[in-house]
């Protein structure tokens, strides 16, 4: 039987050493590309090199106190204030090199953010019916979640810092409930190391310190999984409407996740069911659904898809600069890749300010891909059924970038980041209850190469970058 959560009477040597694996890998591989592609910076950027190597040194400070955490410690308390008052020193830093460099607090995403900044603050002071009828007459409903959480901000504060404030205590929240979804079915120690990974991150604070929407949607997902576990395991009504009213929020801010949250989820539960009376009614409920919506779904395909012309698909992507030139082949095999490993971390400040910011927590995550695929691979073998949603919305959200060309574009697939955390320490935390299953030596190998192919795809794409 595969169990989670008790110690295996070796103790914890086969994990300890693949997390102090990726850990070393993490500080060496990291070391080197800083100075390889930091070597040559302009001096106008030199200051958001040191907030991303400052943020690479505090990020892997917390991951080696993580991996040793006194259990007395180990509590939502904890999570939650890590995770705030780390967010806290990197917003603020990030903050500070925004005004610094460019004289404003967008953090290099002006363009978006600059607009939901303008247009929350002129709806902000007008009243709810003229605010309403301005938001549908200018923009499309998948925008409106920002736009009203923003104006409603605006009302105790028209800064853009109250927005980051905001974003910050969400955060923290999140990494509470990814905590709470972990402890149920693996170790604590693993599921707060799981909440840390994503929401301390870099790409996590980075989106903290702008107006953007995706720590909002990353909050509405995360609960979504939080109310439907809360579900399985109490059989509660409430939490099935909890999580649906968390997919409905979703609508307005990203339709096409909404929908995958919600396939996903029915998906899983349908399996879990079997061939009962009861899965003949969810999968009613699906159809339904799927009926419903299908019209704003298929509005959504067509226009990331531009109704299926790819030359035009390209030609739009290149001139956004989410991909780097070539033909359609070439364009799918590189996202395929980004999104099976990555998305890749660059350096170079030269190449992007922001990208740079995200450098440390991008390079985690592709120094833990096979974790993560193993993981997927163990689930499905071992029948999991509880984790089948998170494992499905995570591959469907991979897939769907790869078809729309913007699996290079982070903003686009961070909801499935923090569930790539869950998934491949889930793996992590499975090995400590089953280390018998596996080959110390022959795991400890495959791990180590795949590290070293990850560093070497990310020193490829940092070279052609």
């Amino acid at each position: 039987m595969w169990r989670v959560g008790r110690r295996h009477r070796s103790g914890y040597p086969e994990v300890a050493s693949v997390f102090s694996t990726a850990l070393a890998f993490y500080f060496a591989g990291g070391l080197g590309l800083y100075l390889l592609f930091g070597e040559y910076i302009s001096t106008e950027e030199l200051p958001v090199l040191v907030v991303s190597f400052g943020s690479f040194l505090l990020y892997g400070a917390l991951l080696v106190a993580s991996g040793s955490f006194n259990p007395l410690f180990d509590n939502r308390l904890t999570v939650f204030f890590t995770a705030f008052f780390f967010a806290v020193a990197g917003v603020v830093a990030n903050k500070w090199l925004s005004y610094s460099v460019n004289g404003n607090f967008y953090v290099f995403s002006e363009a978006d953010a600059f607009t939901y900044h303008t247009e929350s603050l002129a709806m902000s002071q007008m009243q709810l019916g003229q605010a309403f009828e301005y938001l549908s007459d200018s923009y499309s409903f998948d925008d409106w979640g920002a736009f009203v959480v923003t104006a409603l901000l605006y009302k105790i504060a028209a800064s853009p810092l109250i927005i980051s404030g905001f974003y910050v205590f969400l955060g923290a929240f999140t990494a509470t409930r990814l905590y709470d979804i972990a402890g149920m079915y693996f170790s604590k120690k693993y599921a707060f190391i799981a909440a840390m990974v994503y929401s301390v991150s870099s790409y996590a604070i980075y989106f903290y310190s702008t107006n953007l929407k995706e720590s909002v949607m990353i909050f509405l997902a995360v609960m979504f999984f939080y109310h439907y576990y809360r579900f399985l395991t109490s059989g509660s009504p409430l939490s099935v409407l909890w999580a649906f009213f968390m997919v409905v929020l979703l609508m307005f801010y990203r339709p096409a996740v909404a929908m995958l949250l919600l396939g996903s989820g029915f998906v899983g539960y349908t399996l879990q069911l079997g061939r009962s009376r009861g899965s003949v009614a969810v999968a009613i409920a699906l159809m339904l659904v799927v009926v419903f919506f299908f019209g704003d779904f298929q509005s959504t395909v067509d226009r990331y898809t531009m109704s299926g012309d790819l030359d035009r698909v390209i030609e739009s992507r290149n001139n956004a600069g989410a991909i780097k030139g070539g033909g359609v082949l070439f364009n799918y095999v590189v996202i395929a890749l980004a999104q099976t490993v990555g998305p890749f971390p660059t350096f170079s400040p030269d190449v992007s300010p922001k990208l740079a910011l995200w450098a440390p927590g991008l390079l985690l995550r592709v120094l833990l891909f096979l974790p993560f695929w193993l993981g997927v691979y163990f689930i499905w073998k071992n029948k999991i059924y509880a984790l089948y949603p998170v494992v499905l919305f995570t591959l469907l959200e991979m897939l769907s970038l790869v078809v729309i060309m913007e699996g290079l574009e982070l903003r686009k697939g961070l909801p499935h980041m923090p569930f790539v955390c869950l998934i491949s320490f889930w793996f992590l935390g499975s090995l400590e209850t089953n280390a018998d299953r596996y080959s110390r030596g022959y795991f400890q190998r495959v791990v180590q190469y795949s590290m070293i192919g990850g560093l070497a795809l990310i020193l490829l794409y940092n070279l052609r970058s």
